[in-house]
């Protein structure tokens, strides 16, 4: 026990102290404890100073800052958000094993998520000062969260340099080693060097056999050039992020206009808010509007007057035209499955002859027309338990849960191709056969008719291209797709999700409808 945390188990030793994941007596959720010891007034110092930084920034980006406390004289103690998607050394360390390289658009999507992170910390005049792998963490949906400020700086007005040698040697900018400077171009070193592991694999830094070849390499000698498995586009952004010259380096603000940098930073903006996420803290709400606001131009109108609001209204089933945020998988218990960490738009279960039930976002609302969503199921041994659905966007999904399993839900079974949900007022389980099964490998689509009018709102299936003849009506006004998956390394990966002009189905003659009871 540690005060009132009970110990699950250590997750990571270092300079800091040691660092363990636990959830506080009577509840489920996990934290991580970071214990650091001191035994000089300065080290407590730096401790405070961490704690400081950290406790004040409340945002979407930053690892969640839960208390601190102290156990002994000489021990703090602080508790933060546990991360369930561990951190990017543990990423590149899969990656490795796998022998795989990163997706490109997953590349530009960490990429943009750390420009917007450290695009955050520079506006609240903070330095990061020690970016590295160890230092990313990601969600259980795989969004970056940044952590470690044990040696972050707030920059004074009118302060331009941070000029104390810390952080970890393979990592530093060249200026800090020959300057002793550091400014907000060091952080664009920083994540540089994170990207460029990333997509090669290698620290290039790390050539060196000693401290002073290491420092060497930092100071003088380029970095190799990255694979052409990714597009010259990529490439070039990371070089410029890895000029020796920091005058020459390119600026978040430049890296903020790369296209592929904004349109990411604006997308996971205007889902951020649909989230409700940014609400409680002022620093972070008006950051993510800022960035919302970059995605305006001449061709599109100006947000609403009050955008948080109109976020907010979405998600409890107001009218919405365009799909918000991007198509990803929602995982409510890690334990029961995980993303593929070279492509998120696939799922695996992770225990056997446990149910796992994810969902995938966007959710689909009213105002939305036709929405249609393609999944393939997959599994090495080919066994059953193949799921597609809809459940309600609000209900929280109990554990070892099915799709059709309540009165929230509606499942589509690939094994024998019925139907399945249970009414309220019925307690017996409802399995209405007629569609079509769909194995392993093969694509089932479904097409949502997002009609204001319920008799018109309706779900429907394809398997093979074919309309299947079972359909329903009056479906909830807001809703995610669902897919559910029982063994171990069974898989689910989402092929598509759009919006298309006109629907696919409704043309059959001897279709059968059911009515979704809202009761």
């Amino acid at each position: 026990m540690i005060r009132d945390y009970e110990v699950i188990k250590a997750c990571g030793k270092g300079g800091f102290g040691k660092a363990y994941i636990v959830k506080k007596r009577g509840a489920n959720r996990k934290y991580v404890i970071k214990q650091m010891q001191y035994k000089k007034e300065s080290e407590e110092q730096q401790i405070q100073h961490e704690i400081e930084i950290h406790k004040n920034l409340h945002s979407p980006f930053i690892v969640d800052f839960v208390e601190s406390f102290q156990t002994d004289d000489d021990m703090w103690n602080i508790v933060m958000e546990f991360c369930e998607g561990g951190d990017l050394d543990d990423f590149l360390e899969d990656l490795k094993e796998m022998g795989a390289e990163l997706d490109e658009d997953r590349a530009w999507d960490l990429l943009s998520q750390m420009v917007m992170a450290i695009d955050y910390l520079h506006q609240n005049k903070i330095l990061h000062r020690d970016l590295k792998p160890k230092n990313v963490f990601l969600s259980s949906t795989f969004d970056v969260r940044l952590g470690d400020f044990g040696i972050s700086r707030v920059m004074k007005d009118g302060e331009e340099y941070a000029r104390t040698q810390t952080g970890s040697l393979a990592y530093m900018c060249p200026e800090l080693l020959t300057k002793a400077k550091f400014n907000e171009k060091g952080d664009v070193w920083g994540i540089g060097m994170i990207m460029y592991e990333l997509l090669t694999g290698l620290l290039f830094t790390c050539q060196g056999k000693t401290q002073s070849e290491v420092m060497q390499i930092i100071i003088s000698k380029r970095e190799p050039e990255i694979t052409n498995y990714y597009s010259q586009k990529l490439r070039d952004v990371i070089h410029k992020m890895l000029i020796k010259e920091y005058h020459d380096r390119v600026s978040i603000t430049q890296l903020k206009q790369e296209e592929e940098i904004r349109k990411r930073m604006v997308k996971y903006g205007n889902e951020l808010l649909q989230r409700g996420l940014p609400t409680q803290d002022n620093m972070a709400r008006n950051y993510i509007m800022s960035v919302v606001n970059m995605g305006q131009s001449r061709s599109n109108p100006p947000p609403p007057p009050n955008l948080l609001a109109s976020a907010a209204l979405a998600t409890q089933g107001a009218q919405r035209t365009q799909l918000g945020g991007p198509v990803r998988f929602d995982i409510p218990y890690p334990n029961l499955a995980r993303l593929d960490p070279r492509n998120p738009a696939i799922v695996y279960a992770l225990q056997d002859k446990r149910r796992a039930t994810v969902t995938i976002s966007p959710d689909v609302c009213v105002g939305l027309g036709i929405v249609q969503c393609e999944v393939r199921f997959s599994d090495p041994q080919g066994r059953g338990y193949r799921w597609f659905g809809i459940v309600e966007s609000n209900y929280p999904i109990p554990e070892n849960y099915f799709p059709g399993q309540d009165a929230h839900s509606l499942g589509y079974c690939g094994a024998d191709g019925t139907l399945n949900r249970k009414e309220r007022s019925n307690q017996n389980e409802t399995y209405v056969e007629g569609n079509k099964n769909f194995d392993n490998g093969e694509i089932v689509k479904a097409e949502a008719v997002m009609d204001p009018n319920p008799e018109k709102r309706s779900i429907r299936f394809f398997v093979k291209g074919e309309e299947q003849p079972l359909y329903y009506t009056n479906i909830p006004a807001n809703f995610k797709f669902c897919i559910q998956r029982y063994y171990s390394q069974q898989a689910a990966e989402v092929v598509s999700f759009r919006q298309v002009g006109s629907p696919q189905g409704g043309h059959l003659p001897a279709a059968v409808m059911f009515k979704w009871q809202m009761n």
